[in-house]
Order: C-alpha cells, then structure tokens, then sequence
C-alpha cells in the first residue's frame, strides 16, 4: 500500500472520528488499541490490520468504503468537495469553539463569499 494510500485512510478515520466528537484516546479504547498506534494510522505512518480497521468502522458506525476516498454521501449523491466535506472537517473543531468565535467566522465565511 502506498504511503499517499495511508494518509488517506488515516485522514478519513480522523474526519469520521471528529464528527462523531471523539478523542484519539476514546476511539482506541472502543477499538482495543492503543491511542499512540490510532495517531499514527491516522497521520499514515502505519496501516492497520484488517481486524483493526473494521473495529474502527464498528465503532465510528462507518462502513469500510467510506474510509478509502475523499467522498462522501451528501444529500442521497457523492461529493468530493463541498459544504458538506467542509462541514465534516471543521465540524470537530466548531464544536470546541466559542460561539460567539464561531459567529465571527461565520460571518467572515460569508463575506468571502459574497465576492
């Protein structure tokens, strides 16, 4: 497997981790694992055994495909790029947020929009 695959992977588990609002520790203790090896195949450093990654799609409630490419159902179709990806990257790091921050960047959003 190459190593672009790997990082592939490992990035969609993180995506799919963060919408699910879950910590490297928390996820690894669902999966059985340790959360030093789940930052690793989430940065692509290594691959996980098959028993492993269906552990992880079992316990992010994700089917396996979802983890090998960029797109995702949105709406009933395929999207690889768009509001609803964005939405899944960002929406880990909204829900930390202050919400008064996260109306300021909302309204920023819109503003570079709006060009």
């Amino acid at each position: 497997m190459s190593r672009s695959t790997q990082r592939l992977l490992g990035g969609q588990i993180k995506i799919f981790r963060k919408a699910r609002k879950l910590s490297q520790a928390q996820l690894a203790e669902m999966v059985g694992i340790d959360p030093k090896y789940l930052s690793r195949i989430e940065v692509g450093r290594v691959y996980p055994s098959l028993k492993t990654l269906v552990k992880i799609g079992e316990a992010l409630e994700t089917p396996l495909r979802e983890f090998f490419g960029p797109s995702n159902k949105c709406g009933g179709h395929e999207e690889t790029y768009g509001p609803c990806l964005l939405r899944q990257n960002f929406e880990g790091i909204l829900s930390k947020a202050d919400p008064k921050k996260v109306e300021v960047m909302a309204s920023f959003l819109r503003e570079i929009l709006r060009c």
